[in-house]
């Protein structure tokens, strides 16, 4: 029996990588865009859709998906970056709201939400729930203040995270940085591809186990320190 995985915020870049990569390794894939267009160009890759707006406060309350499926996998990919701006400046109201809805509350309902859902592939392999995340939400790494809302969205996500993972102890949480890659928010100037990142994340998922739930990775599967 194949293993099914849904992946939030998958219309391109990182998303629409891992819906590829989970294909090819022969999953039931469950996608997730806005819009209609991205939620064709999923369906014609084979993967499952449906309309999910993190940004919306019911959005888990207007999922289409099927009721008797099980996911043994989930990750959440949805984000955005903002204003590069850094501590000189005021966060408008609405950039405030709009950044942390979406990288934050959003991760938080798919937790809430998902969590207790998630179906364990077999007795020694636990259901797994990944988010990515970046390396500027670490605190003990931050060098400077460029991106200030996304470095702060991120290091909230990472500790909705990391609180979420000690009330579902059989499942494996991480938070995963993809790296720095070629997408619409990381630039033509990344090193990283968003093939190389979506292999990265999905083998990083599979090694996970309940002894590192609850750890922020690399997509090299490096430890990052919090």
């Amino acid at each position: 029996m194949k293993n099914n995985i849904l992946i939030i915020g998958a219309s391109r870049g990182i998303g629409r990588g891992l819906v590829q990569e989970y294909l090819s390794l022969g999953w039931n894939v469950y996608a997730s865009a806005r819009d209609q267009l991205h939620l064709d160009e999923l369906r014609a890759l084979g993967a499952h859709v449906t309309h999910i707006d993190v940004t919306d406060s019911n959005w888990v309350k207007l999922l289409t998906l099927p009721a008797d499926v099980s996911f043994n996998a989930l990750i959440f990919v949805a984000g955005v970056f903002g204003s590069p701006s850094g501590s000189q400046s005021i966060p408008t109201r609405e950039e405030f709201d709009f950044v942390m809805r979406t990288n934050v509350y959003g991760a938080m309902a798919a937790i809430s939400h998902f969590a207790p859902k998630l179906k364990r592939v077999s007795e020694g392999l636990p259901a797994k729930f990944g988010l990515i995340t970046s390396g500027m939400g670490s605190i003990s790494q931050a060098q400077g203040s460029y991106g200030w809302l996304y470095r702060v969205s991120k290091a909230g996500l990472n500790m909705a995270m990391k609180a979420a993972s000690n009330d579902y102890p059989n499942i494996a949480f991480t938070v995963i940085h993809p790296g720095w890659v070629k997408t619409a928010m990381g630039g033509a100037g990344a090193n990283v591809s968003v093939e190389q990142s979506s292999k990265g994340i999905a083998q990083v998922i599979s090694k996970l186990s309940l002894n590192d739930t609850g750890s922020y990775k690399t997509f090299e599967n490096q430890n990052i320190p919090w």
